[in-house]
């Protein structure tokens, strides 16, 4: 106990709290999985798969380019170009999904709205890393740990308790988005600098659309359930 409460008051808080960003909805596939329910996990795994496809090619390395404090990208340029790639996106990754799961399910909506959120407040994570700002790591932090145990939990229970738990968890990076981003106000206007961040989107596009396309291979050559 006195080793985690160390963490969370040294730099260590800050690659923790983006590991349960990152990785936090496939730790929800392997669960589901392993709590026997495979089409839900295989539902979650498409539904990331297709935000991978299209978020992650559209990511341009920007957790490198805010901590990277002498670069030429601002913060603020970053997340409003992020913000209106969103809105294209999000409606785009649930077209690439629908042909495995098969229509918009409650868990499905869930993921992608958790996506969202992931990809969104991947940058203010990255600018309190900088900034050292520990108080906002140890924030998020604190609500992945109680968060996240908790929607485990109400996937054992049964599908309404798991919907429930989905959407409570799902809305947890959104909600640090919106309290720790500047002024949506004070943001630039439009796809200001998406020009300069063509090179970084053709460095992360390959990673996200080879994961989508072996999931879908998977569905495809042993079916959805196995």
């Amino acid at each position: 106990m006195n080793s985690i409460l160390a963490l969370f008051n040294t730099r260590w808080v800050f690659p923790v709290a983006f590991a349960t960003n990152t990785f936090s909805v496939t730790a929800l596939i392997l669960w589901a999985g392993l709590s026997g329910d495979p089409e839900m996990a295989t539902d979650i795994a498409v539904i990331q798969a297709s935000t991978l496809a299209l978020f992650y090619s559209f990511s341009g390395n920007a957790r490198n380019l805010v901590l990277n404090a002498r670069g030429a990208f601002s913060l603020e340029a970053l997340l409003s170009l992020r913000l209106v790639l969103v809105v294209l996106l999000a409606p785009l990754a649930l077209v690439l999904a629908w042909p495995v799961v098969g229509g918009v399910t409650g868990v499905v909506v869930a993921i992608l709205v958790r996506r969202v959120g992931e990809w969104l407040v991947e940058l203010t994570l990255s600018a309190a890393e900088r900034d050292g700002d520990l108080a906002e790591a140890r924030s998020y932090l604190v609500g992945q740990m109680l968060t996240f145990p908790a929607v485990l939990a109400t996937m054992l229970v049964g599908t309404n308790a798991a919907l429930a738990g989905l959407a409570i968890w799902a809305v947890v990076p959104l909600f640090h988005f919106f309290r720790s981003a500047p002024a949506l106000d004070s943001l630039p206007t439009g796809l200001a600098g998406w020009r300069q961040l063509l090179p970084q989107f053709g460095s992360t596009a390959v990673i996200g659309v080879s994961v989508y396309v072996f999931r879908l291979l998977l569905v495809a050559i042993v079916g959805k359930a196995l």
